[in-house]
């Protein structure tokens, strides 16, 4: 208001006036037609506007309650069977009582209501009385138990800290949650979980790690890393006196030999000995065949971290073109030509550069060797042609 201050003021600044005087205010008069009551309005058509009483529909819906009197005649052919109608004159009295009645609880101590006719055991009920209940017994012996809330807890973390199957189970159980996003702070954990503390320790942990790389072939990279960290870190109870990682590659390079010399056959040999199912030991077979092709890839993924020398590579490369015995060097095992091809699409590129470069500065031996792979490869695509109608 532009005039005085405080409360009701009108256009000329004075202050005071009717509060309940609505004259000015047209637009709060405004009611809709369908809220107005009967007599109100204005004009004839808002009079002749017909309307029922709220009360009134209530006794409407009211009445809907009893069931319709077409039902009372017996040729009504949409009338329910007798059971659904429920005409007891007592019928609203019954449904306060039982709305009001408490709930029954699961009170399963003995009692006399809950027996039926002649006092016999209501056969619904299922749970039997709490005086017949006997309390659980338990072995302390045996039973599980908390190390934390043991007294001697910290005697028995000791314990099993100095246990070589409980580090191994640690170090599985990290290897388990190991993936790229969590490599730096997991992998810390995999090296301080006590795998070094002695020769039969880190040798276990080296196993766990080939075998998950052998059944993850995706993350062979990964595991090479791990590889890769931990010849890098020193071992308090294994490098002393010795160069840092010197025993660990020596581990690691034993144990990829033995898996890399280990024939496919012999390995299924061992797998199915005992098994007659053949689509059991198809199986296994295949398994084997999966793990042998996931143990190519890590070497090859070994060998791009420097852990595997170029010498060794090809070593490896012409054994995988050539038979399985002197007898049948000539013959073609198509396991290891595929072990070969997944070796390579690894390795390839980084093999010929590194024996290029050697060659460079007088060192032929390695692009020769290389070379030499090569043509078997050729010799081999050529006689397939050959063989082909």
């Amino acid at each position: 208001n532009r005039g005085g201050g405080g409360g009701n003021n009108n256009r000329d600044g004075q202050g005071g006036g009717d509060p309940n005087d609505n004259s000015n205010w047209s637009r709060g008069k405004a009611v809709p037609v369908e809220l107005m009551e009967a007599g109100e309005g204005k004009s004839d058509e808002e009079k002749a506007v017909k309307r029922i009483n709220v009360n009134d529909l209530l006794d409407m819906r009211l009445n809907f309650l009893d069931p319709p009197s077409s039902w009372e005649e017996e040729e009504c052919a949409t009338k329910p069977p007798p059971v659904v109608l429920w005409d007891a004159p007592t019928r609203v009295t019954d449904i306060e009582e039982a709305s009001k009645a408490p709930r029954i609880g699961g009170d399963v101590s003995r009692n006399d209501k809950k027996r039926g006719k002649g006092g016999k055991p209501n056969p619904n009920d299922t749970a039997p009385p709490l005086e017949d209940c006997k309390p659980i017994q338990v072995n302390e012996e045996t039973r599980w138990k908390a190390k934390v809330m043991s007294k001697d807890g910290k005697e028995a973390e000791k314990e099993d800290a100095e246990s070589s199957e409980e580090i191994l189970r640690q170090a599985m159980l990290i290897l388990n949650k190991l993936s790229l996003t969590k490599f730096d702070k997991l992998s810390d954990d995999f090296i301080n979980c006590g795998i070094g503390r002695d020769i039969e320790c880190l040798t276990g942990a080296v196993s766990l790690i080939v075998t998950y790389a052998q059944e993850q072939q995706h993350f062979s990279s990964m595991y090479a890393g791990l590889c890769l960290k931990l010849a890098n870190t020193p071992m308090e109870g294994i490098d002393a006196g010795s160069k840092k990682g010197k025993k660990f590659k020596k581990i690691l390079l034993t144990r990829c030999q033995t898996e890399f010399e280990t024939d496919s056959a012999t390995k299924i040999a061992e797998a199915t000995k005992g098994i007659t199912n053949e689509e059991e030991i198809e199986y296994h077979a295949n398994l084997i065949k999966k793990h042998y092709l996931g143990h190519m890839r890590f070497i090859g993924e070994l060998y791009k971290g420097d852990l595997i020398s170029i010498k060794i590579m090809l070593f490896c490369l012409p054994a995988l073109l050539k038979g399985e015995d002197e007898a049948h060097l000539n013959e073609v095992d198509e396991e290891k030509v595929e072990c070969f091809a997944k070796l390579m699409t690894v390795i390839g590129s980084s093999l010929e550069m590194q024996s290029g470069a050697m060659k460079n500065i007088g060192k032929a031996d390695a692009a020769e060797s290389l070379a030499d792979c090569w043509k078997i490869v050729e010799i081999m695509a050529g006689r397939r042609k050959q063989e082909c109608p």
